[in-house]
């Protein structure tokens, strides 16, 4: 039997979450519910919100936030690795085929089956993702795009793995914050005269913008083959 659950939705295109409800339908055996006790909110949530996207798999009302860290309440009668109390975290994608080509390649986010946590429409991927694909590493130089949540993630995780790491921001603001995080060096990419001493450094970019802008700047401050990984997306043509 379905029930009526407490949320904060958007009830239509471009308008901000409001206290709400929503019907979630009952237990099957290999569900479990949670009782939601933190939620992320990024840039992508704030795009669907504004239907930024258009308007395909879209669906309104929506209620949106991922990334969620909660208690489980109940448990189906099939579920075996978790019990009532227990802690546990949902990512961006909570179902996927899992046998077909791109789950087998653990790429589960291309998989033409997979469930989002709402509106079917998160494809961005995690900080980790491409610097660990693209093996970043001590002796690499490894620039960040924006001081947002991925780019915060970005940063800590490529100074964890021991490279030379760069912020590129727009603002001044940023740097005692990049700081904090170990960063080695900061720039202002809005500055050309910044901009032209670290030309041809940088062994890969992670761009967190989540708006139109110039990626070119970044493609010149790459070495030969460098990678320039843009992660939020735009709902402009860059």
């Amino acid at each position: 039997m379905p029930t009526e659950v407490k949320c904060l939705a958007s009830l239509q295109a471009g308008k901000y979450p409001v206290p709400s409800t929503v019907a979630r339908r009952d237990l099957r055996p290999d569900d479990i519910e949670i009782k939601i006790m933190y939620c992320g909110i990024c840039h992508s949530d704030i795009h669907h919100v504004r239907n930024n996207w258009g308007s395909d798999g879209y669906g309104y009302p929506v209620v949106p936030g991922h990334e969620i860290v909660g208690k489980v309440l109940r448990v189906g009668a099939d579920v075996s690795k978790f019990k009532v109390g227990d802690s546990v975290g949902v990512g961006c994608m909570v179902d996927s085929f899992q046998t077909c080509a791109t789950c087998k390649y653990d790429r589960d986010q291309y998989c033409d089956s997979t469930t989002f946590t709402y509106g079917s429409r998160d494809r961005r991927v995690t900080a980790y993702s491409p610097l660990r694909r693209w093996c970043a590493r001590p002796d690499w130089k490894v620039g960040v795009v924006s001081l947002g949540g991925i780019g915060h993630m970005s940063l800590k995780i490529a100074t964890a793995m021991g490279a030379d790491v760069t912020l590129f921001s727009r603002s001044h603001g940023t740097a005692e914050h990049a700081e904090c995080l170990g960063v080695d060096h900061f720039l202002i990419s809005s500055d050309p005269g910044q901009m032209e001493t670290v030309a041809g450094q940088f062994n890969l970019i992670i761009d967190t913008v989540p708006y139109n802008h110039d990626v070119n700047l970044y493609v010149k401050a790459l070495v030969p083959e460098g990678s320039l990984v843009l992660i939020e997306v735009s709902h402009e043509s860059l």
